[in-house]
């Protein structure tokens, strides 16, 4: 995932709904008072209410240090980088020392291996494509980055998840590649020796995984933070499958995690606190030390204007969460690309920049303006967050229905017609599974095809 493109989008997503708000702006008189909404205040209380956890306690402090030199301790590290971005945030975006380095090279094995992958193969198909192959780089991988993979079951153990950055577009961000990429490491341990581990052992490892990345998913106070957990889940299942239909009937039911049985927690599979926590990044761009090509104009605005937009804000983020908690949030969301303020946003969001001193072509530009309408930067913002995060009951379904189709022997000409019984609809769409024979995989879509998942037999 590009997490600088991430960001843009991000920030475009807030400059652009700002003008949404400014429509109600012109309307208002300057010199009335403006006072914070009830969704205002209840997306302010939900993030600044939390109840604070220790450092020593926190997965996401010891993430922030998990590639801390050998000899000094993860949280420690973690929790002074903490301390540096939000002295900085604190200082108006000013520090007088370097930013700490949050990366360390996974080594010349591992590097090597994964420009195989990315040479011969998608990413998700690394195992049966490039490790049967490439088995020797692929152990030496494992072996030179052992100390990492130590850090990282340790950091699988914490039951406890909370983001404590400043959110501030000074602020650093968390290099959650970090996570990604030993997280594969540890995937490519359990499926080269799939055969040789116990049974429990991998399934040990698979539920640590899972419990940890679920966490992280139902506590993630931005989009980019929500969008690494569930790029982290989908990884998940992908490999989970890849195990089981690469052993005998016998070990896969040995293996098979007791959470496919589960339904996904709720608090994953919502965007409350991650919504909650980007109303802080939108107020965030108002801040004059904020001022930059990017934003020239949100700092120059009235006290009243940015409580007034604040609240449009507040009030469009509480659509977007109520359409994360519904069942029916494909139908929600087209309903909300039928709301009068996005209809009418383009017609009035050239006059709104002017009114700030601004060229909205020349701003659109700089943001990003390829994406085009606000309509499409809302379609984007579907896909990406809510549709991906809800297609983890589809996933983990589709995981279960491989299983069983190879536990029960099903042939490959009966799946098709196995497959349209309703107990085996994908959840998300209420239909059957597509079942590609040639290629042997099934095809998770969405009702809308945004977005579109493989998992193979």
């Amino acid at each position: 995932m590009d997490i600088k493109k991430s960001l843009k989008f991000s920030l475009l997503f807030s400059f652009l709904t700002v003008f949404t708000a400014a429509v109600q702006a012109h309307s208002v008189e300057k010199d009335k008072m403006v006072s914070p909404s009830a969704d205002f205040i209840e997306l302010i209380e939900a993030y600044q209410n939390r109840i604070p956890i220790p450092a020593e306690k926190n997965g996401f402090v010891y993430l922030m240090g998990i590639m801390a030199p050998k000899d000094e301790d993860p949280i420690a590290y973690g929790q002074a980088a903490i301390n540096w971005s939000n002295n900085k945030v604190a200082n108006g975006g000013k520090s007088d020392s370097p930013e700490p380095t949050m990366t360390y090279p996974l080594g010349k094995s591992y590097k090597a291996l994964m420009k195989e992958i990315k040479i011969n193969c998608r990413i998700r198909e690394a195992a049966p494509c490039a490790l049967a192959k490439h088995q020797t780089l692929a152990r030496e991988a494992i072996e030179q980055n052992q100390w990492l993979l130590k850090r990282w079951h340790e950091l699988l153990d914490f039951s406890n998840y909370q983001n404590t950055l400043s959110i501030d577009l000074t602020a650093i961000l968390p290099y959650y590649a970090n996570d990604i990429q030993l997280q594969r490491l540890k995937f490519f341990d359990l499926w080269l020796n799939r055969n040789n581990y116990l049974p429990e052992k991998i399934k040990h490892a698979l539920q640590k995984d899972y419990d940890f990345h679920m966490l992280q998913a139902a506590n993630a106070i931005t989009l980019i933070e929500k969008a690494i957990a569930t790029a982290a889940l989908h990884q998940h299942y992908y490999w989970l499958n890849e195990i089981l239909r690469s052993v005998d009937h016998h070990t896969s039911a040995l293996i098979v995690p007791d959470y496919l049985q589960q339904p996904i927690l709720r608090s994953a599979l919502s965007l409350r606190k991650t919504y909650a926590g980007e109303l802080q990044f939108f107020i965030s761009t108002f801040k004059p030390y904020n001022e930059s090509e990017y934003n020239p104009i949100f700092p120059l605005f009235s006290d009243n204007d940015k409580q007034r937009i604040f609240n449009q804000q507040a009030q469009f983020l509480k659509k977007l969460i109520n359409i994360s908690e519904s069942a029916d949030y494909q139908t929600l969301t087209e309903h909300l690309m039928e709301d009068h303020d996005v209809i009418q946003l383009l017609k009035v969001t050239e006059k709104l920049v002017e009114k700030y001193g601004g060229n909205w072509d020349e701003f659109n530009d700089n943001m990003g303006g390829y994406i085009g309408k606000y309509e499409d930067v809302l379609i984007w913002l579907n896909a990406t967050f809510i549709n991906r995060t809800r297609q983890l009951v589809a996933i983990q379904k589709a995981v279960t229905i491989l299983n069983a189709i190879r536990q029960q022997d099903i042939g490959k000409d009966a799946i098709s017609e196995w497959l349209k019984d309703p107990k085996h609809y994908n959840p998300i769409i209420q239909k059957p599974y597509i079942w590609d024979g040639d290629k042997k995989h099934l095809i998770i879509k969405t009702e809308n095809d945004i977005d579109t998942y493989y998992l193979s037999l």
